[in-house]
């Protein structure tokens, strides 16, 4: 009897302690998620009104028939959900590398030069002359196409148009944009590229990480091309001003980025195979102030690490590596934040893509206008991140612009060179 007493008092203050931890610990935790959420909107601005910025309930005409255009050239660039594979391209292999290595070397010169495509990348646009044409007028004489969007929506149930497929049409179009600047067909070179920004902004317009980082590759093409071509500077200005945004990539970013609440919800309805209901639940019962405590600092840790990265100076030093530490919350940002770093990178070096091709379009449509490369400047010799200045010089009927030092490249991508050389006879 008395081993009775002793386990039924042993089992009561275990029931008690576990009741008062389920209790107790879910009102701490509910604490901090508030806590953590007001922290987010004070920092980022209230969710509700970014996701509302972003929704659409359905895709334009402009972006069905750039479907359609696109699937006739060999790509799909249709919206599909975002764990499924994308469809397998029509286009051979060996046609998507030769045109990738033709665009890849002409916007990879820092001069004004663009040659003639290789046999391969001419057959190519040749073999795809009636689709490429159809889809390049439909894009320049419409409006931007936009894909239904949602961002509130299950993430397994997320809609999102096949970001791949949009980076190898975009390739095509860029490739078409210097073959005729090379046959001095800068009209058509010009209308070219007015298609590849409309397609290229549906995509960078959407509040998914990945559409963005797509749309940051795809615009640097854009920004190397436009280099060589002659083009409306008044045009491209603003559409150059925008590429880099870091705006757009944080957005995504806190869009993307689920809340310790929403984030514990999903976790409950993850029962596991073979787990009876009552077994699942009296497990997660007693795990979830833990579990919702910990996603609460990791929200904390990943709102201050973002907010940093999006205010800090562009193209400085690397901070050193903190020292490892077994902290769960650091181990889970140690995995997240590199990526995330990176990305920035990628954006802050089209910003300055960009800049320069801003500037190498002024100082062309300056020298139609006047017959002479115009004097340097401090307008042109500005730059908007801190540290940086061009210098510009013009020797011999040869204007150059060039970044005054060497900045970080980015780990993945295209690497545009920093400076620009043109040569021209003397008026």
């Amino acid at each position: 009897m008395r081993f009775i007493r002793i386990a039924s008092f042993c089992f009561a203050a275990l029931v008690a302690g576990a009741a008062a931890w389920i209790v107790g610990g879910n009102a701490l935790a509910a604490r901090r998620e508030r806590e953590v959420s007001r922290a987010f909107e004070g920092t980022f601005g209230p969710r509700a009104a970014l996701e509302a910025k972003y929704v659409l309930a359905a895709a334009n005409a402009d972006a069905k028939k750039a479907e359609d255009l696109s699937r006739a050239v060999g790509y799909d660039i249709g919206p599909r959900k975002r764990r499924s594979a994308g469809a397998a391209s029509s286009v051979p292999e060996a046609e998507r590398a030769a045109v990738s290595e033709y665009v890849a070397a002409q916007v990879g010169r820092g001069d004004a030069t663009v040659e003639t495509p290789s046999l391969a990348v001419a057959s190519v646009l040749s073999s795809r002359r009636a689709a490429l044409s159809a889809l390049e007028d439909a894009l320049a004489a419409g409006s931007v196409p936009r894909w239904a969007v949602d961002p509130r929506a299950d993430i397994g149930e997320h809609l999102e148009p096949n970001v791949l497929g949009h980076l190898q049409v975009q390739r095509l179009l860029i490739a078409d944009a210097l073959a005729s600047a090379a046959r001095g067909e800068n009209g058509a070179a010009s209308r070219t590229l007015d298609a590849s920004w409309k397609l290229n902004e549906g995509l960078a317009s959407r509040p998914e990480v990945t559409a963005k980082l797509i749309a940051i590759a795809v615009a640097r093409y854009e920004a190397g091309a436009l280099r060589k071509i002659d083009v409306s500077a008044d045009v491209w200005k603003a559409r150059l001003a925008a590429m880099g945004s870091r705006a757009r990539l944080v957005e995504a970013l806190v869009i993307e980025h689920r809340g310790p609440a929403d984030a514990h919800a999903w976790y409950r309805r993850m029962r596991p195979d073979g787990v009876g209901w009552w077994g699942h639940n009296l497990v997660f019962a007693l795990e979830e102030p833990g579990g919702r405590l910990a996603d609460a600092a990791y929200g904390e840790a990943f709102r201050r690490a973002l907010a940093e990265l999006r205010d800090e100076p562009a193209f400085r030093e690397a901070a050193p590596e903190p020292a490892p530490s077994r902290d769960t919350t650091a181990i889970l940002m140690s995995i997240v934040m590199p990526n995330i770093r990176e990305s920035f990178g990628r954006a802050d070096r089209l910003a300055l893509d960009a800049e320069l091709t801003e500037k190498v379009l002024r100082t062309k449509a300056a020298r139609a206008a006047t017959g002479a490369w115009p004097p340097p400047s401090a307008e042109v010799a500005a730059s908007r991140f801190p540290g940086l200045a061009w210098n510009y010089s013009v020797e011999g009927g040869t204007v150059t612009i060039a970044l005054n030092r060497e900045v970080p490249h980015p780990k993945v991508g295209l690497v545009l060179p920093t400076s620009f050389s043109a040569r021209a006879p003397a008026p």
